[in-house]
């Protein structure tokens, strides 16, 4: 009864041998996927391998040594040795070649047979054939390996590089905002040094004075110390190492207080003016950065009208972006200079007076915005420079109003 069940569960004349097969593969199968869900990947795909080598080998017994189910073994030692290594690979190949000999021990009579049987000369070739497979299979493992540590250590270098050039950038940047810190620090002293002569010079009349002008004297003095500390406090933003934060800005709002700090600044041979529209216009943009180029466009018109001048600012929009114009009456730039300009560490300034990356910064922070700059310079006739950055929203319509 025992033997008439097992004939319907596992015998030669069922499709891959039965249900037996089937079954005890899928025991392991189960057992690789509750060891995939604990974590343990490569435990579950050798249990996923041993289910595969357990079914071929059980649908393949009631066979001969020719049956086509033993071809199998060669592949899946191939493949098991390429995936999970050398000693896994090797040892269930090994354990093939056992399961193969005693597969034909148990299936011929004789314990020694003849080195010319066919059946045996062909078992020896398989078994040579199973291993030499597994052998393959750990070299495509290790060639794998070393290609994979190569990718990584590539994934790694680039990785190190970009943090690298990151860096690179931001200490660059930081040259740059000091490059425009030096020189505006010289305007601001400049007007500090006016201020503080107004007051000396109040406290020293305050000494002289009956009691009813001390407080006049004392107000004016605390009026000069508010209009200096605005000076002082965007010396102190522009130099501020660290980045900015995008947020929508209205550029006519926020260039008219510029102009305002510019006429607070540069000396009194320069005059300032403004030109804005009546439009809104509403950009996304970092607000320090912005300040941090305007700065250099400024101070970079100062030095090109030493002996005094005009220099505008205007905003209005053109092309469907917000664009600013900052343009200077001096002595212009060259036409054959004109396409070096924002190339790092050019300048024409003498030694010492320049390091050549204001308009580099300037250019850079453009492109950052997602915006574009331009150049228009005739020599003897002033130079301008032009700042688009997109609009948010709703196109503002063209046109100017009247010069502030």
């Amino acid at each position: 009864m025992l033997a008439s069940d097992t004939s319907r569960f596992w015998t030669g004349s069922a499709t891959l041998g039965g249900a037996l097969p089937a079954l005890c593969a899928a025991v392991f199968a189960g057992l690789a996927w509750a060891t995939a869900k604990s974590g343990n990947l490569a435990r579950a795909a050798l249990l996923l391998f041993v289910a595969l080598f357990v079914g071929a080998t059980l649908a393949s017994w009631h066979s001969d040594a020719f049956g086509a189910g033993w071809y199998s073994q060669p592949i899946l030692s191939l493949v098991a040795a390429a995936c999970l290594g050398v000693v896994p690979g090797l040892t269930l190949a090994i354990l093939a070649v056992l399961t193969r000999v005693i597969h034909a021990i148990a299936s011929t009579a004789a314990v020694v047979p003849s080195p010319l049987d066919d059946a045996w000369t062909h078992l020896l070739s398989m078994m040579a054939l199973t291993l030499a497979s597994a052998l393959i299979g750990a070299l495509a493992h290790s060639l794998l390996v070393a290609a994979l540590h190569a990718a990584m250590k590539r994934r790694n270098e680039q990785a190190e590089t970009a943090r690298a050039l990151r860096q690179s950038e931001k200490m660059l940047r930081h040259a740059m905002r000091v490059d425009t810190v030096g020189d505006l620090a010289g305007l601001v002293s400049h007007q500090l040094r006016n201020a503080f002569q107004v007051m000396m010079g109040q406290v020293s009349l305050h000494a002289l004075d009956e009691d009813d002008r001390s407080a006049e004297r004392l107000r004016l003095v605390g009026e000069t110390l508010a209009q200096a500390r605005p000076l002082l406090d965007q010396l102190m933003d522009l130099a501020h190492p660290e980045d900015g934060v995008v947020e929508t800005c209205d550029l006519g709002p926020w260039l008219a207080k510029f102009v305002g700090r510019v006429r607070a600044v540069l000396p009194q041979t320069i005059e300032v003016r403004a030109e804005q529209v009546e439009a809104r216009l509403p950009v996304e943009i970092d607000v320090r950065g912005l300040e941090h180029a305007l700065w250099n466009l400024t101070i970079n018109a100062k030095h090109a009208m030493e002996g005094g001048g005009v220099l505008t600012i205007a905003a209005d929009a053109h092309d469907g972006s917000a664009r600013i114009r900052v343009s200077d009456s001096g002595s212009g730039i060259p036409v054959e200079l004109q396409q070096r300009v924002f190339d790092p560490y050019f300048t024409t300034k003498p030694i010492g007076l320049g390091t050549g990356l204001g308009l580099t910064a300037v250019a850079r922070f453009v492109l950052a915005s997602k915006g574009r700059i331009e150049l228009t310079s005739e020599p003897g006739k002033g130079a301008e420079f032009s700042l688009c950055f997109p609009l948010v929203g709703a196109r503002a319509k063209d046109g100017l109003v009247g010069s502030a």
